[in-house]
């Protein structure tokens, strides 16, 4: 499909009828859904996707960008310090969105050498926590938020705190319109849910891993199954 839209915006009638701004917006946008697309291929290879990645930071300079594809891309495209930096600094609706993931990401770049491995989480946390909201924050920003929290407080083993924090996106789960973010979030949710007594939650983050696998989540499905072991060694009783 991102082929077939190349192969559209080279044709003539496109060519003379799309003025500039609208033309380099409609391609930064496009880059920005390749490198989606492309990061979630088992051979996605950053070094190759390097000419994609400086594209889609030199549009970010001057284009609205899609919170959850700008979101993807900060976090996935392995993005030096200078450069998260030089994109906190744009102050632009859409990078005010996401000034906590930017602060996140280079949080989790910092060495084990320079903090540790505790303390980071710790501080990964804070800057989650204390995200700037306003009235026009969306559902999708505080999934995606919750999201990382949950990772950060599950890699710390503080189960107890993760229902609590998530337990008001189960029946929201329709709302989660990318497949791949209500799969990740169901799964958290039985993290939770096997804390405060349900037995079946075991059986429901298999499904989960099961789920990735039949629609090709590769890096989803690796995720999944490192927090099942650390669930099994921290959570689950033996027999299981």
């Amino acid at each position: 499909m991102i082929n077939e839209v190349d192969k559209l915006l080279q044709k003539e009638f496109y060519i003379k009828n799309l003025d500039k701004n609208t033309e380099s917006q409609i391609l930064h946008t496009l880059n920005l859904i390749k490198f989606n697309v492309y990061s979630r291929k088992i051979d996605f290879d950053l070094e190759t996707a390097q000419d994609l990645i400086d594209e889609i930071v030199k549009g970010c300079t001057k284009h609205y960008s899609n919170f959850l594809l700008l979101t993807e891309f900060i976090l996935n495209a392995n993005l030096d310090n200078h450069t998260l930096k030089e994109l906190s600094n744009i102050n632009y609706f859409s990078f005010n969105r996401v000034k906590h993931i930017i602060e996140f990401t280079i949080e989790k770049s910092i060495t084990d050498e320079e903090i540790s491995d505790e303390q980071k989480h710790l501080n990964c946390i804070d800057i989650l926590k204390n995200r700037i909201r306003t009235d026009k924050t969306t559902f999708i920003e505080d999934t995606y938020a919750d999201l990382l929290l949950a990772q950060e407080l599950l890699d710390l083993q503080r189960f107890d705190e993760i229902y609590p924090l998530l337990r008001k996106y189960k029946d929201q789960l329709h709302k989660i319109e990318v497949l791949e973010m209500r799969i990740f979030m169901k799964a958290f949710i039985q993290v939770g849910e096997f804390r405060n007594g349900d037995p079946l939650a075991p059986a429901v983050q298999y499904m989960a891993i099961k789920k990735c696998r039949k629609h090709h989540f590769t890096k989803l499905e690796q995720l999944l199954f490192q927090h099942q072991q650390t669930m099994r060694n921290w959570v689950l009783p033996s027999y299981l």
